[in-house]
């Protein structure tokens, strides 16, 4: 079965040292658009997300983008594209409907700065937690 990644893994066996995409000033090849991708999937999977399994996106027009379209359904995950001129209620609403009617997020919180990293470069999820469960009596031990 032919998924938008297959057009970028041909692009990369005929001409990985040819440019793929130009944002802004970054100029990345098909070879590094390729390597990000695997990352990112490898990250996702990571989270515990899996075959069939829902990824929402919310972000501006740019390279990151791009590399979502063609990892996320690539790796047989499920896109849902999400809007961003709606507003907080209205992106909680289509979570609910479309993503996890059964984890629907309380609130969003959309983030600017960096998601914290370890020296190997994995997404350190306790740190993002722990706002969480800051100044709350009950704890899951080791979490």
């Amino acid at each position: 079965m032919t998924t938008m990644i297959g057009p970028l893994r041909r692009a990369t066996q005929i001409g990985a040292e040819r440019t793929a995409i130009t944002c802004g000033h970054l100029a990345l090849t098909y070879g590094q658009t390729w390597e990000r991708c695997r990352r990112l999937v490898g990250a996702l999977r990571g989270l515990g997300v899996g075959v069939g399994d829902r990824v929402a996106v919310l972000g501006p027009n740019c390279h990151r983008y791009l590399e979502i379209y063609q990892s996320v359904p690539g790796a047989g995950m499920v896109l849902v594209p999400l809007n961003q001129r709606h507003t907080t209620a209205e992106l909680i609403r289509h979570c609910r409907t479309l993503i996890a009617g059964y984890k629907v997020p309380k609130r969003v919180e959309l983030r600017r700065e960096p998601l914290p990293k370890s020296g190997a470069g994995k997404l350190l999820k306790r740190e993002l937690r722990e706002p969480f469960w800051k100044d709350r009596a009950s704890r899951v031990a080791g979490t």
